[in-house]
């Protein structure tokens, strides 16, 4: 009996120790080899062979063993974004977890299942459900401080800044900035003891990490220079990373923050600044491209071209935006090909789009048109796929941009259905969120097709158009008494007044020209901008023409008069050919 009791231990240790080695072996191919089908294969053989080792021998190893299975098949699949899966199986290692802390309250027990929490409270954070998420990155820190206070030891303190850091990434998502600010600060001081302490390259690293969450929170609080010392203090810490030997994610961080400082300098419209951090960035990212070509250096290289394309944009060096901009493109060219996301899409549209606007710019239509072409059709693949207001709102201006640019040379047929189009979806669009910005866009869209409706002399077209611009207009008055809005209206009776008098219907016109010059006057005086002078001496100036195709000539005069002073101002103030001309046409 004796032997037969030897033999059947012998061959359960020989089942345990396999059970092991499918598991590091699942470990391995996941996180060194990122060969996922692989991992998944070997885990699943891990798990089978343990659960039917629990069903032999329900020992205490055996079902630690079953749970680190389980929690390591659970980091598989959130790898693979099958959330689903991954909640599953961080559950079934949570329940076996909590069953060892109860039976041995070990040290080992309780920080093992500290980071099951802190994993699930992670995934939970990736599908956005913050409230659990909470509840879990809680857990975890409650396991945490008890054991710091009972063992001291500095594995404790490692994992319990990385709490703070997850709890504080939590209460940010959820606008509760000073929860957050305060939980980001306890990892940094976590994290500052642990440096002071023992000063490895691992507390070195994670202080970076934290120091840059930090920076981050600063920077969506708005609060810059703050911000800006965070970002510092990650890149001090991450450039004496990477004189050491460095790896590439140590260089990948780097780059990550040069990228985050030369972001904040761009808000700051520090632009020089902005340009050096971004190239230190780009250097870095060439660099790891040229070593890995990952995707994901890929598309934070193809993000860093992009945004430095719009810091040129910024400062008018527009043959660098270009360049960047085609960069970025090739890049994310490449990447909608082997990584497949709708995210690639979406960036691959509005650089088409801003390609198109610096094509436009310059005159060059016919590269611009070819670049709008594919912005919407790349947007409208989108919209097929994920149907998000968001690319709905982009779609309306890129269908408004290329009606524009077909307004510009005279080919009004075919500018007049993308215009429509514009209105169309940003109806759509003012129905769902009623917001600011689509009224704003809807007025804006309506002006362009008015204006060119009134080129193509179909006054009552134009007439409806300009109507409705003033309606919006005057709503948005009402909802924050913006004098741009003020200002629009009066272009908008501008417009209608000149419909009328072209119409010979010179009773409206009058009407129409003496509400443009009210307001135009009342703005005259509050801002004190050049626009609203030339636009009341032009208003002045046409109110003169009516009169005089009344036969009121002393009225005429007035006007005339008051369009030549206004005109002599602006040819002392700014000089420029077209003043002159103007003020020719009044003397005239």
């Amino acid at each position: 009996l004796s032997e037969e009791l030897k033999e059947i231990r012998n061959s359960l240790t020989d089942i345990s120790d396999l059970a092991r080695s499918y598991d590091n072996l699942g470990v391995i191919n996941h996180y060194l080899l990122q060969r996922y089908e692989e991992s998944e294969n070997y885990l699943k053989k891990a798990i089978d062979l343990s659960e039917n080792l629990i069903k032999s021998c329900n020992s205490l190893t055996n079902i630690s063993d079953l749970a680190s299975s389980y929690n390591n098949l659970g980091n598989l699949y959130f790898s693979m974004q099958r959330y689903d899966d991954a909640e599953s199986y961080y559950k079934k290692s949570i329940n076996l977890r909590e069953i060892l802390k109860e039976s041995s309250n070990s040290l080992s027990e309780r920080s093992d299942l500290a980071s099951s929490y802190e994993e699930l409270g992670s995934l939970y954070y990736s599908m956005q459900r913050y409230e659990e998420s909470e509840v879990y990155y809680k857990k975890s820190l409650e396991l945490l401080e008890d054991s710091k206070e009972k063992y001291n030891l500095l594995k404790n303190f490692e994992d319990l800044s990385i709490s703070y850091n997850e709890l504080g990434d939590s209460c940010e998502q959820k606008k509760r900035y000073e929860e957050a600010e305060e939980n980001y600060q306890k990892a940094i001081n976590v994290m500052e003891f642990l440096k002071e302490y023992r000063n490895s390259n691992i507390d070195s690293l994670n202080l970076a990490n934290s120091y840059n969450n930090m920076g981050g929170f600063y920077y969506l609080m708005q609060r810059y220079e703050e911000a800006e010392i965070y970002y510092k203090k990650s890149i001090d810490l991450r450039e004496n990373l990477n004189e050491s030997p460095n790896s590439l994610t140590n260089i990948s961080d780097l780059a990550r923050s040069y990228y985050n400082l030369g972001y904040l300098y761009n808000s700051m419209q520090r632009y020089d600044d902005a340009e050096t951090y971004y190239k230190k960035s780009i250097d870095l990212r060439e660099t790891l491209k040229e070593s890995s070509n990952s995707l994901s250096d890929m598309s934070e290289l193809a993000s860093s071209y992009k945004n430095l394309g719009n810091i040129y944009n910024s400062m008018q060096r527009y043959e660098e935006v270009e360049i960047y901009y085609k960069k970025a493109i090739n890049l994310y060219e490449e990447l909608k090909e082997t990584h497949k996301s709708l995210s690639d899409v979406s960036e691959l549209a509005k650089l088409y789009y801003n390609l198109g606007n610096l094509y436009y710019s310059s005159q060059r239509y016919n590269g611009a048109e070819e670049y709008y072409k594919e912005s919407i059709r790349l947007m409208e693949l989108l919209i097929k796929s994920r149907n998000s207001l968001s690319d709905l709102s982009d779609l309306s201006n890129y269908y408004n941009n290329l009606a524009s640019l077909y307004n510009s040379i005279q080919k009004y047929e075919e500018a007049e259905p993308y215009y429509k189009c514009a209105i169309d979806f940003r109806k759509i669009l003012n129905k769902f969120r009623n917001s600011i910005s689509d009224k704003s866009n809807l007025a804006i869209y309506y002006n362009n097709l008015g204006g060119m409706y009134k080129t193509m002399q179909r006054y009552e077209d134009a007439e409806e158009c300009f109507k409705k611009v003033i309606d919006y207009r005057e709503s948005l008055k009402e909802t924050r008494n913006s004098l741009s809005d003020i200002y629009a209206i009066a272009i908008s009776y501008k417009s209608l007044g000149d419909i009328h008098y072209s119409m010979q219907r010179y009773e409206k016109a009058e009407i129409y020209f003496k509400k443009a010059i009210d307001l135009l006057e009342n703005l005259k005086e509050n801002r004190k901008s050049l626009i609203d002078i030339m636009d009341l001496s032009e208003s002045y100036n046409n109110m003169g023409f009516l009169y005089y195709s009344k036969q009121e000539y002393e009225k005429s005069v007035i006007y005339f008069q008051k369009a030549v002073k206004l005109r002599e101002y602006l040819k002392e103030t700014r000089n420029s050919a077209s003043d002159i001309d103007r003020l020719a046409i009044s003397y005239s």
